[in-house]
């Protein structure tokens, strides 16, 4: 015989975790420049995009993860220091800042004339 464990896990589903999602980005769109200017990243474009990123992400992950937890707050936020979530988050890290610095520079070509 084999051991079966059931793991039971209640929380939102896939259509509200998208909603929080959007809502989150939406929300916290407007403190990445300020932010990533404050902490010395700098007040370009890649910067901007690379903090809008962790912004959303962080938020996203604390509203799930506390509804998830049963509105503790403590719980959600040891969700923050998994492998899985800081791997996530380097990803969008990094897929924010080479999408941000490869249309600026696009943008920047079409600009001046160089198609």
């Amino acid at each position: 015989m084999h051991k079966h464990e059931r793991k039971v896990i209640q929380g939102p589903g896939q259509a509200l975790m998208a909603i929080i999602a959007v809502a989150m980005t939406i929300l916290t769109q407007g403190a990445a420049a300020p932010l990533a200017a404050k902490i010395g990243l700098g007040s370009g474009l890649v910067a901007k995009a690379v903090m809008g990123a962790v912004l959303s992400a962080v938020a996203t992950q604390l509203t799930a993860a506390t509804m998830q937890n049963k509105g503790n707050p403590f719980k959600a936020a040891k969700t923050l220091a998994t492998k899985e979530f800081l791997k996530s988050l380097a990803i969008k890290m990094a897929s924010a800042g080479l999408t941000a610095g490869v249309m600026a520079q696009y943008f920047l070509i079409c600009k001046n004339g160089l198609e």
